[in-house]
Parts: C-alpha cells; structure tokens; sequence
C-alpha cells in the first residue's frame, strides 16, 4: 500500500520527504540550545523550512500546495533562499525557485522572536515547463534559537512556454522553520 501512495502523487513523495528531513533536523539540531553552526558575529548559516496552504489561481491553477525552503544569510539583512514546491491538487505541478530574501530588522537574528521579511525571485516549473516570478513577504516567529513557525504569502506570475500571457496565482503557507 506506502509503494502504490508513493507511485501515485509526487505531491505526496514530497511531503514524506519534508516529513523526513524534519524528524532528522530535530533530532540533529535539539530543542534547546544555540545553532551548531555560527557566523562570527552569532547570526546561524543557515535554515530550513516546510509549509504547507492554499494556492488560488487568477485565470491558472488552484488547490494545495507544499514546499521546502533552505537559505542563509549573506550578511545581517539580506539572504539567499532556493525552495521546492509542489502543487498536490488537483494535479501534481512542481516548481524550483530561486530568491532573494530581505530582512526589516536585523536585531533578530539575534536576540528577538520575530523577524519580518520581504522577497522576490525566479523559478522554473515541471513536468510542464513555465517560467515564474515571485514576489511577497512574510514573518517568521521563533520559539527558541532553533526553531520556529513562518508564513509567507506570495504573488507567483507564471509564464508557461505553451501559453500567451501572464498568469498570477496567490500562494499562502505556513510551516515550521529551524535554523542550523
């Protein structure tokens, strides 16, 4: 029965992934305690995150999209972020992405809970090819130094290579994060 589920949906084998990395990030990283890996001035290498929510297309595709999400930061304001989305409903729509993320305030990655961000970047669909731009925010609370919740709510304007025109689908998702 789990080999016919994985065969089925790719949705599906990449939740189980997600669901995977995220018990082995736990165990890795702990729940207490300072990120294993630092910068010199304190601020983590690195974080990963997994979400989930509804994605509501203008004139494209509409239902439930999951996705990872893994970056660092190049300095207190600014990071790098590449994330794997796929879209499990009403068909299996894959998408790779590329951003930028800026931070509104840099204390956090320090000492406070909440860290507010902006982004925008590139991505490349599959197994239909279409080409994305993304634009949005979102926020990102900490429960500790390790881990925490994020949301994001995204404008994704999708191109595809067999269509005319632009095409604009709403993504919102929440998920854990935890920085190592």
């Amino acid at each position: 029965m789990i080999g016919e589920l994985f065969g089925r949906d790719r949705g599906i084998r990449l939740m189980a992934l997600a669901l995977g990395t995220l018990v082995l990030a736990v165990n890795i990283l702990g729940s207490e305690g300072e990120p294993t890996t630092t910068n010199a001035d304190g601020r983590p290498r690195g974080e990963l995150s997994f979400g989930a929510g509804p994605v509501v297309g203008l004139g494209y595709r509409t239902g439930i999209i999951v996705n990872a999400r893994g970056g660092g930061p190049i300095n207190e304001y600014f990071g790098l972020e590449a994330s794997l989305a796929s879209l499990v409903s009403p068909a299996a729509v894959g998408l790779f992405q590329g951003n930028l993320v800026a931070n509104l305030t840099e204390a956090t990655w320090r000492e406070g809970k909440l860290m507010p961000f902006l982004t925008a970047g590139v991505g490349i669909g599959f197994p239909y090819p279409f080409f994305a731009i993304n634009y949005g925010g979102g926020g990102k609370y900490y429960f500790n130094k390790r881990a925490g919740l994020r949301v994001d709510i995204r404008d994704n304007m999708v191109v595809a290579f067999n269509e005319r025109g632009i095409r604009h689908t709403l993504e919102v998702s929440a998920g854990l994060t935890f920085r190592f």
